[in-house]
């Protein structure tokens, strides 16, 4: 009895930001995010061009160039949603952005979507990184090992706060 009246863990989740292949963040091909440098997290190969909100939450920014998404969930976890990789260069010309900094945003409102012609194109990564920048004040993550997701549907972290 008593444990159940001073147990004040939380369980929390993230939701997949897209549809697609599920990659555990070790397995990117891109060293900033597989070896972690900017915080823990999980990604997704894209196979729509939808990219969608992983929890309620403000946008607390985005770039210049369309291609990075910050986002300050509810419980206080901190968000990079970081779209294709070495998009940088394209300047923001392939994405649309539908979202504001600022704005209160819930679990699988649009963020960005991948213009269609460059979605299919096989020069541009598209795989998504979602990062949680402070990590550190949260405990027992767990990454889903799924291989295919849902946006908006399918857990991909379970954490504690």
């Amino acid at each position: 009895m008593f444990k159940k009246l001073f147990n004040n863990k939380q369980q929390m989740e993230l939701c997949a930001c897209a549809t697609g292949e599920l990659v555990q963040l070790e397995n990117v091909p891109d060293p900033v995010f597989s070896e972690k440098m900017m915080g823990e997290g999980i990604a997704i190969i894209p196979s729509e061009p939808l990219i969608v909100a992983p929890c309620d939450g403000k946008i607390s920014f985005i770039s210049d160039t369309l291609h990075a998404y910050g986002l300050i969930c509810s419980n206080g976890l901190e968000l990079i949603v970081h779209v294709g990789l070495d998009t940088v260069h394209l300047k923001g010309t392939c994405f649309e952005c539908r979202c504001a900094v600022d704005e209160e945003v819930k679990k699988g409102d649009p963020l960005v979507s991948i213009k269609e012609s460059y979605f299919g194109s096989p020069e541009i990564n598209f795989m998504t990184p979602i990062i949680m920048i402070n990590h550190q004040a949260f405990k027992n993550l767990n990454f889903s090992k799924q291989q295919y997701v849902t946006k908006g549907k399918d857990i991909v972290v379970n954490y504690e706060k």
